[in-house]
């Protein structure tokens, strides 16, 4: 019998009640997701809400424990989440202003690619995890988004709508002098 081309990488083995901790914690986090989505507390949504947050967080935990999913971010990065709603609020402003002074004085805004250095780390769990949240903590702020993460070079692609000051979470890793990729600089 041949041997598939990839393959299946070993399972972890936790213990039942570190499964637990897991499914618990994916079902409140899903669950909490379904109600901010739905935005009601009618008994038919939550109890659609609990049955598939409870199926969804079944399935998330199969595949934690069958080793594929290799997601392991550190519970100290949460403190980064209130500059993320501030650099939100941020954002928000600098478009609404460039809007304005777009309808009003019809000046031309545009957007600028940034090359970034990030700490890209190698294929360990709590590297893709720091991975992944750096570029949705960039990408959902209104005016910047991560174009994409370049392992060879240990960059980040960013665009910003509206050229200004590199989001936070970004400008720990950038030296002073970043330079846009291509554009106009801010």
């Amino acid at each position: 019998m041949d041997q598939p081309a990839f393959p299946r990488p070993a399972a972890r083995g936790s213990s039942l009640s570190s499964r637990i901790r897991f499914g618990v914690a994916w079902w409140a986090a899903l669950l909490g997701a379904w109600l901010l989505f739905v935005d009601t507390l009618a008994p038919a949504e939550l109890l659609v809400g609990v049955v598939a947050s409870a199926i969804a967080a079944s399935l998330a935990e199969a595949v934690r424990e069958s080793g594929y999913m290799r997601f392991w971010p550190r519970a100290r990065w949460l403190l980064q989440a209130p500059r993320v709603a501030l650099q939100i609020l941020v954002d928000c402003w600098i478009l609404e202003v460039a809007l304005v002074e777009r309808l009003g004085r019809r000046r031309t805004v545009r957007g600028v690619l940034y090359r970034v250095p990030v700490r890209y780390g190698g294929g360990e769990s709590r590297a893709a995890a720091r991975r992944a949240l750096l570029n949705f903590a960039v990408s959902i702020t209104p005016n910047s988004y991560v174009l994409d993460l370049e392992s060879d070079t240990g960059t980040a692609l960013v665009h910003q709508l509206v050229p200004d000051r590199l989001d936070p979470l970004l400008e720990r890793d950038a030296p002073e002098d970043a330079l846009p990729a291509h554009g106009d600089a801010p």
